[in-house]
């Protein structure tokens, strides 16, 4: 017998039986319209349980006023295209080490770099920072961050002018 053909006897086999058993409990249509319906709501029922106990993430929890406030953020970005250099990003040691661009008139520069992860919003962190320094480099402690893609999305403004730029980055514990 070709082996596709065993999963068919066997499942008319069960259904010969389970019609059987039913046939002899001599249930009439009205009956198994009331235990059709019973088990539908029933399976209903069961997956609105188990969906209501799902943890859903939204990218943010307050995604409404960042819509709001995108334009502004898509003026930042047009400003670090034109910049030369990019932000740099590397893990080294217990330090995630993001290294802001210079720009031609750099000066002092402060802003937020947000260690963004898509998975969990729950392990989001804001860095708050103002630089004086000529090294701009930032360095964020690892230690509360678990293994995966985080997204490390700086926000900055140097002499009135803002700027926004995003690296990706794996952390390796």
């Amino acid at each position: 017998m070709p082996e596709g053909m065993a999963f068919y006897s066997i499942f008319d086999g069960l259904f010969i039986h389970l019609y059987s058993f039913v046939m002899k409990l001599k249930i009439n249509w009205g009956w198994g319209i009331v235990i059709f319906l019973l088990i539908f709501v029933g399976s209903i029922g069961w997956r609105i349980y188990i969906a209501s106990q799902q943890q859903i993430n939204l990218v943010t929890p307050d995604y409404y006023p960042k819509g709001i406030a995108y334009e502004e953020e898509i003026t930042k970005k047009s400003n670090y295209e034109a910049l030369d250099e990019r932000l740099v990003v590397n893990q080294k040691g217990s330090f995630v080490e993001v290294q802001i661009p210079s720009t031609k008139d750099s000066g002092k520069l402060q802003g937020s770099i947000l260690v963004y992860r898509p998975s969990d919003f729950e392990d989001d962190s804001l860095f708050q920072f103002e630089l004086l320094d000529t090294n701009r480099l930032f360095q964020i402690p690892t230690n509360f961050m678990k293994r995966g893609l985080y997204y490390i999305k700086a926000d900055w403004k140097e002499d009135s002018i803002g700027y926004y730029g995003e690296e990706s980055i794996y952390i390796n514990k």
